[in-house]
């Protein structure tokens, strides 16, 4: 089969090399420009994925390597069309993991469908298997919860930053009077990812602290408006936001004025 692979990172090599040892005719790798490394910024240290394939050329394998800027422009465009393969095997989740996941992501525009896709079937086989860990029933309202964690992976979630949102919910069922397990700190798990954004924005402490008091407003919150409201975790999430947020940032600010930086 002819194949263009595009990829960057050391986890997308040994898809490549399977695909070259299995006999099919990678045509072309497409991997991200070189970086500059080194103390002045004067060398340019090739991607993994470029290395990889450069080895096989030094076998005698004809794989050319691009490494336009922009996919999505027309150069890249027409060498495709010119090399007309048959599949396009695209190995870049790596790059959606360093993302904040702050509103206005789009990782099927940034990032491409075949990546998008795998981050949603990734996240979600992730959440199912939480559910599953915590002791959780797989019914209609936590699977809800499940395929809107999936639904959103395409703007904003990942791995990186739902995990530690989760995980401060769990933590919270050990330190109260309900457990993870149980109907609604379940769906509080689940739906605690809406906050998936401050773990990416300020890292997974400061995630897993989110989550720990998201199951708290979650919990409760209901008592403002004496339960007359289904969306408990979105309010809860906003709540916890709206707190959490500017707190932060004032203690950012703050050593940031103690170190003599610019304020934030």
């Amino acid at each position: 089969m002819r194949i263009v692979f595009m990829g960057t990172p050391q986890f997308a090599v040994p898809s490549l090399k399977a695909l070259i040892e299995a006999g099919h005719e990678v045509c072309g790798v497409f991997s991200q420009p070189d970086k500059p490394v080194g103390r002045h910024q004067n060398k340019l240290k090739p991607t993994p994925v470029k290395e990889c394939a450069l080895s096989y050329q030094a076998a005698g394998r004809d794989i050319p390597v691009y490494q336009p800027e922009k996919l999505r422009d027309g150069t890249a465009l027409a060498i495709l069309k010119e090399l007309a393969p048959e599949l396009i095997v695209v190995a870049a989740y790596g790059r959606i993991l360093k993302t904040t996941g702050i509103s206005g992501t789009d990782y099927l525009k940034s990032e491409g469908g075949p990546a998008t896709t795998f981050n949603m079937g990734l996240c979600g086989l992730f959440a199912t298997l939480f559910v599953a860990a915590v002791g959780g029933d797989l019914n209609g309202p936590t699977i809800g919860g499940i395929f809107t964690i999936v639904g959103f992976c395409s703007t904003g979630k990942h791995l990186r930053n739902i995990a530690p949102i989760m995980f401060g919910v769990v933590l919270g069922g050990f330190t109260k009077h309900w457990h993870v397990n149980q109907p609604s700190p379940l769906l509080a798990l689940l739906f605690s990812t809406t906050l998936a954004p401050v773990a990416g924005e300020f890292g997974w402490i400061v995630g897993i602290l989110a989550g720990f008091l998201h199951s708290s407003v979650a919990l409760n919150v209901g008592i403002v408006y004496g339960g007359m409201n289904l969306y408990n975790n979105g309010f809860a999430g906003g709540i916890v936001a709206i707190f959490m947020v500017p707190v932060i940032h004032s203690i950012e600010d703050r050593r940031a004025r103690a170190r003599g930086e610019i304020s934030l």
